[in-house]
């Protein structure tokens, strides 16, 4: 079927097995079948072949460059520039570069290493200047999505949200452009859907319901994929992490039922696509992530025993990908902040020793991936937050650690709130440290501490409500 379907659209190397598990069934299947497989379907599985070793090599020297990157940038722009101004010659080795150079910095984002994430969307938009608007084909709109994309990814990990939103926008607007360009072109569909996921990430706390609006265009975009593709386990992937991203909407809108729906549907794609034979542990990670979501449902039901269950799977299976994976820091997060969920719980069941013991390897979690890259804000301020859920847990034991982690917390929100007003999460964490030392502490002042504390949760609500009518 799948040699027809290239046959019938002219042998375009996009209608190609994708090298791995689906290549290597077919030469299996054309070894013990030799004397039934026709011409097509030869010169199919070779044409194939030589598009695996093709990107295996480009591979190779995209990664080659990508090492540089922490010394210099000039051979990756080099790289970059010399493929694009190529692109009137062979198109289609430019894109596979690009393609390449993507991929390997999806590989990079697991480990946070947003330095040499953001030098590879820089260079990527320094060499597309140099291509003129009236000149650029749908791949360059393709690449420039998601060199753009990257970048706010980027941004977004260091709180700066406004230039995020930037960043996004234009990714969003180049990847519509090209789908719009070349709607048959399944690379301009996969990146409009992309784009429209990193849309919906950066609106999902502030306005969920436009957040709401995107991941339905991202959803829609792989449900297309899916249908017209289903040998490709890739967009089955895809597709169940469009319904996990609706999922945790109606989950922040208290509609538990209607977000169950949503991450179990995307929990069969999961196990449909692992049937594809692929041994893939980002996979398995994000599988991991979605019983997360349903061990948070189970809590907001009240089934906190079936909810235990599954946080204690989710920390005994990511415990295991993190031990094979140790340079996977977005891993270590995850874990760190499945196992503040799980002391979360411990509290709700009144076992204060269990959520105690989770805080302690959740703090210790955070403060590894936080000394690995000293510049993600992000991670300090999960940490900032750990650290108060410590002393919240210490409160509740009558323990005097509490004031240790108090002034961890407090430590980590005045250093981040050195260049400006911090972002609204974090606030709302140094509000809770004022409740809690108000209520722990032996002040004079704690009706002061109190109106403080009132004071910050209300500016934070007439701003976010200003923002919403905005």
């Amino acid at each position: 079927r799948a040699a027809e379907r290239w046959a019938k659209e002219g042998r375009s190397a996009d209608y190609l097995l994708n090298p791995g598990m689906p290549l290597e069934e077919a030469q299996e299947v054309s070894k013990a079948l030799s004397a039934e497989i026709n011409e097509i379907e030869q010169s199919f599985l070779n044409a194939s072949q030589k598009l695996s070793n093709r990107r295996i090599n480009i591979r190779n020297t995209a990664i080659a460059l990508l090492m540089t990157l922490t010394v210099t940038s000039t051979a990756m722009t080099g790289a970059l520039l010399n493929a694009l101004d190529k692109s009137k010659q062979s198109q289609r080795k430019a894109q596979e570069f690009a393609d390449v150079v993507f991929e390997v910095a999806n590989d990079l984002q697991k480990t946070g290493d947003t330095e040499s994430l953001a030098n590879i969307s820089e260079n990527t938009l320094f060499a597309l200047e140099k291509t003129t608007r009236t000149k650029r084909t749908a791949y360059d709109y393709i690449n420039e999505s998601r060199a753009q994309a990257l970048k706010g990814n980027v941004l977004l990990a260091n709180n700066s949200h406004k230039e995020a939103q930037t960043a996004f926008l234009a990714a969003f607007v180049a990847a519509k452009t090209a789908n719009n360009q070349s709607p048959e072109m399944t690379i301009a569909q996969e990146q409009y859907g992309q784009a429209a996921f990193w849309m919906g990430k950066y609106h999902q706390k502030r306005h969920p319901r436009i957040a709401e609006d995107y991941w339905s265009i991202y959803r829609d975009e792989y449900q297309k994929l899916h249908k017209d593709n289903l040998e490709n386990p890739n967009f089955t992937m895809e597709l169940s992490y469009a319904l996990d991203s609706l999922g945790t909407i109606y989950e922040g809108q208290g509609e538990p039922d209607k977000a169950l729906v949503y991450f179990e549907d995307s929990i069969r794609l999961k196990d449909l696509a692992a049937q594809s034979g692929k041994n893939n542990s980002d996979w398995k990670f994000e599988s991991i992530v979605t019983g997360s979501r349903i061990g948070n449902i189970q809590v907001a039901t009240g089934k906190l025993a079936d909810a235990q269950k599954t946080y204690e799977a989710s920390i005994r299976d990511l415990d295991e990908l993190v031990r094979n994976n140790d340079s996977a820091n977005e891993w270590k997060r995850q874990l760190a902040s499945l196992h503040q969920l799980k002391s979360r719980l411990s509290v709700m069941q009144g076992n204060l020793e269990s959520a105690d013991e989770e805080m302690k390897k959740a703090i210790n979690r955070f403060q590894e991936i936080v000394s690995f890259d000293t510049y993600r804000t992000d991670w300090r301020e999960m940490l900032a937050k750990a650290h108060y859920d410590a002393a919240e847990v210490a409160r509740l034991q009558r323990n005097p650690d509490i004031n240790k982690h108090l002034l961890e917390a407090e430590k980590i929100i005045s250093y981040l709130s050195t260049d400006g007003t911090p972002p609204a999460s974090l606030r709302r964490t140094k509000a809770g440290i004022l409740i809690t030392r108000a209520l722990t502490g032996k002040h004079e002042n704690k009706s002061a501490l109190f109106d403080l504390a009132v004071s910050e949760l209300k500016s934070i609500h007439d701003e976010q409500r200003k923002d919403s009518h905005t």
